[in-house]
Order: structure tokens, then C-alpha cells, then sequence
């Protein structure tokens, strides 16, 4: 799963910025499958949900909603994102869902994205720039 991420942050920076400076970082690599990728520049800082990563969890955990019932469902679902200048999010995207294991797990992810509040963007030399974010949505429990 991590080599899979990091292989659609490679594929994903290359094409922002070409392969000359090119990182890709975990944002928080002590927490598997709860942390977002992000495309780094040397010199650049990165996009951040307000309140940075604590708040980001937080801000999961209080806000998606998705139906349960009998079943139980365990997996994750990852989202990518535009940060544009301006903070919104844009072009909000499934890379990998779950699909018809849990085909509202799927929605409630892009629904939970599509309702954040604007984010605060990537600085590179000093200018506002649009990055590109993937974020892990992991569900656990009852359908």
C-alpha cells in the first residue's frame, strides 16, 4: 500500500514539476494510512488543512458520515485534490476507492472532501502555488 502511494506521488509530482528537485513526502509517516502526500519542492512549503495535521484528523473523524448497517467494512478510500492559490480544493478525485465493497464509503469520502473548509496553500519562493494532495480516508466498521 505505501509503495503504491508513493508511486502515484512520484507519477503525479513528475508531471507538476519534472523530475529536477523533485520530493515526495509522507506528511506523517509515524501514522500509516492516516497521513497525506504531498508534491515538495526544495524551498517550498507545503499546502495544509487549517490547523495542520491534527486538525485535519480531527475534522475527519467529527465530519464523515456514511451509512451504517449490518456489514462490516474495513478499508480506505484515497482522494486527490488541487489546493489552488486561494485555498479552495478543486478537481476532487477518487485515485483509489473501494468500490462495490462499499460504494458509500466511495461517496462519503469525495462528500467529506468536497465540504472542507479552504485550505492554506503551498508557498514556493515566496508565491502562493497550486499543489496537488492525496489524502487516505480509512473506514472501519459497520455498513
Amino acid at each position: 500500500m505505501k509503495i503504491f502511494l508513493t508511486i502515484i506521488g512520484i507519477i503525479l509530482c513528475s508531471k507538476i514539476y519534472g523530475q529536477d528537485g523533485l520530493n515526495v513526502t509522507k506528511y506523517d509517516p509515524s501514522k500509516p494510512d492516516s497521513s497525506y502526500i504531498i508534491c515538495e519542492m526544495p524551498g517550498q512549503i507545503m499546502a495544509q488543512f487549517p490547523g495542520g495535521y491534527d486538525s485535519l484528523q480531527l475534522y475527519i473523524e467529527e465530519n464523515l458520515n456514511w451509512d451504517q448497517g449490518q456489514i462490516i467494512v474495513s478499508g480506505t478510500v484515497y482522494i486527490q485534490f488541487d489546493v489552488l492559490r486561494n485555498g479552495k480544493l478543486k478537481n476532487v478525485e477518487i485515485v483509489r476507492g473501494m468500490g462495490e465493497v462499499c460504494p458509500t464509503c466511495d461517496k462519503a469520502a469525495l462528500e467529506l472532501i468536497n465540504k472542507m473548509p479552504k485550505w492554506t496553500p503551498a508557498i514556493d519562493d515566496g508565491k502562493m502555488i497550486k499543489s496537488k494532495v492525496i489524502i487516505p480516508i480509512k473506514f472501519d466498521g459497520l455498513q
